[in-house]
């Protein structure tokens, strides 16, 4: 609940994705660590003040390399601990992130432009569901009244 609270503030249009999923039966999981997240957020901040000296540029350049690690590493394990066999899985992540999922997971990268056309591809696919379902039924109607006679 606080987490989707959260992912509406942020992103509008992924908060509606992700909501519409978990509408649906899907679990909305917490990916980061706060505190991981936080230190990375404020080396970056350092990086983008600019630097006097090569020395200190390095030094908070290697602090914020470390921390981009650690945390990413822990979002690796947390999507191994909850993501099961034959299960799927839908992050929302910038496209420079440094992930490493496991060899057992099938990644498919979606980036803006073709967000479009998922989301006419799962439209398509619904109506698609809905229209299998409707011949289904009208063909297994007149079957039944053949076995009644």
């Amino acid at each position: 609940e606080e987490g989707m609270k959260l992912a509406e503030k942020i992103n509008q249009s992924c908060y509606q994705i992700a909501k519409s999923e978990c509408d649906n039966g899907a679990t909305f999981e917490a990916l980061e660590d706060e505190e991981l997240l936080e230190e990375v957020i404020d080396w970056e901040r350092c990086l983008l003040l600019g630097f006097a000296t090569v020395k200190v540029a390095s030094k908070v350049s290697e602090f914020y390399t470390e921390a981009s690690r650690k945390r990413y590493e822990f979002m690796t394990k947390k999507i191994a601990e909850t993501l099961k066999d034959n299960e799927a899985g839908l992050l929302f992540i910038r496209e420079e992130h440094r992930l490493q999922f496991s060899k057992d997971i099938e990644v498919f990268s979606i980036f803006p432009p073709a967000l479009d056309e998922l989301h006419r591809w799962l439209r398509d696919e619904a109506s698609k569901k809905e229209e299998t379902k409707e011949k289904e039924g009208k063909e297994e109607k007149p079957k039944e009244t053949e076995e009644r006679k």
